[in-house]
Parts: structure tokens; sequence; C-alpha cells
């Protein structure tokens, strides 16, 4: 949790995506926190949450209704990024009177062919037991995961267990849900989110495609769609300035 400096009652909540932490949103939520009471949260089977049997984006809806309801929080401003996105989306679909405006970060509400499968495979033949550094675990994953970038990324997930690594990750169930993981939940004919949102995409990203504007205007119909220059999945560390530039218009437009 990161505070302003003065008093307020307005409350920004982030959520990571798939293989993500809090970690990720360090430096954000410290920027964010000027304006805000920012909370950001590790999803179930991430970071240091929980592992648990089950994950959909209705049982990861409800863990944020029950954190907000354990902190007497009525309402917040929702910011989420990639699988993080699905669950702000479906938080305000299901709870619209806990969100006070949405943020969805190149994302939309649709199902996708990730092939994310090959990601989970990799991380979960790696010999973790085995691996004595970082370095040695990056070399491991390099034949199967060329991106230096996405290495990393995911490799932040290791941690040290005395001599060895483990996953902070439950990669078993990760794996078992990532057909789910990959959909979005089907809605009632009628139901939309009527507050303020904002979705920002990367330029260089195919996250958030012409294909699925529909989808987005049919369910959040009081909606701002930007695209950040230069960024791809993860606009907000490939461009923070131009992310910023629209996310801070928003924020300040719908404040109390």
């Amino acid at each position: 949790e990161f505070g302003p400096e003065s008093e307020t009652d307005e409350t920004l909540i982030i959520l990571h995506g798939l293989f993500g932490s809090i970690r990720n949103w360090q430096s954000i939520a410290r920027r964010l926190a000027r304006d805000f009471r920012v909370i950001t949260v590790d999803q179930r089977n991430h970071g240091d949450s929980p592992h648990v049997g089950d994950m959909n984006y209705q049982l990861m809806a409800d863990d944020i209704e029950h954190l907000m309801s354990e902190l007497e929080i009525d309402s917040a401003h929702i910011m989420g990024h990639s699988m993080g996105g699905k669950i702000s989306m479906v938080l305000s679909l299901i709870y619209p009177e806990m969100v006070r405006s949405l943020t969805v970060v190149d994302i939309a509400p649709v199902s996708y062919n990730h092939g994310f499968e090959g990601l989970v495979d990799a991380l979960q033949k790696m010999p973790v037991g085995s691996i004595r550094s970082r370095g040695e675990a990056d070399k491991w994953l390099a034949s199967r995961i060329p991106t230096p970038s996405l290495r990393h990324f995911l490799l932040q997930n290791l941690s040290k267990q005395g001599d060895f690594f483990d996953w902070r990750v439950n990669l078993s169930v990760i794996g078992d849900c990532i057909g789910k993981l990959s959909d979005f939940p089907a809605q009632s004919d009628g139901i939309c989110y009527e507050g303020p949102s904002l979705f920002v995409g990367g330029a260089d990203s195919v996250y958030i495609r012409e294909e699925h504007k529909p989808a987005i205007k049919a369910l959040f119909p009081d909606h701002e769609l930007y695209y950040v220059e230069g960024a791809g999945h993860w606009p907000h560390v490939e461009n923070p300035t131009g992310f910023f530039e629209h996310l801070d218009v928003f924020l300040a437009k719908h404040r109390a």
C-alpha cells in the first residue's frame, strides 16, 4: 500500500497480469500515490498470495471484492494489466457500485489464443531444484524462450530456497487453468459497466485490435481508447511517458 502526503478517501487498486506480481508495479504505484491511496495486489497463485486449486475471472473478481470489504473500501478506482485487466473488467460488470473508474491496460474483453501453454510447459520443465543461480536459469530457458525481456520477466517469479530455487507462482494450477485465463466469461444480454473506463493499448501490440472494439463498446459504453506509441504489451513500462499522458488526464477527470 502506498499513500499520498495528504489525506484522501480516493483509493486506486492495481491488478497485475499473468506471471506478474505487485513487484512489477512499485514505481508506478509510488507515482500514483501523489493523489491516491494505492493498493497493489498479488492475484491468487502469484507472488505472496495463497496457492489454491482453481483460477477463473469470477473467482478472482470475488477475491478483489472480498479484499475491498476486508479493508472497508466501498468503492475504488481499478486498474488492471492483461489478466489483471480482465479481472478488473469482470469486477466492474459484477460489482459496478464498487468501481469508481476502470482502467484496462492492453487487453480486451475477448478470448485469445495466447500460446501461453508453451511458456508454462517450459517453466514446469526447468529443473529448479538443481539450479544455483538466475544466470543458470536464464541460460536453461534461452533455447525455449528466446526473448530476453520475457525471460527476465518470468524469472522474477523464482524464489531462493536455501541453495536452490523454487517458483512463487503455482505453475500446475496456472497450467490447468490457462484456457480459462485466455478466455473471457460470457455476459448476459444488456449487462454493461456504465461508469467511466479507459483502455490503453500498445501501438505495437495485438491485444486491442480493430475487431475487438465492438466488444469493448458493448460492455463499456462510456469508454475512451488510446494507443501508446512505441509500446507493445507493456505500455506502462515501454513508454511510461506516453502511458501517463492518458492515465493522468483520465484519473484527474474522475477523482471526486
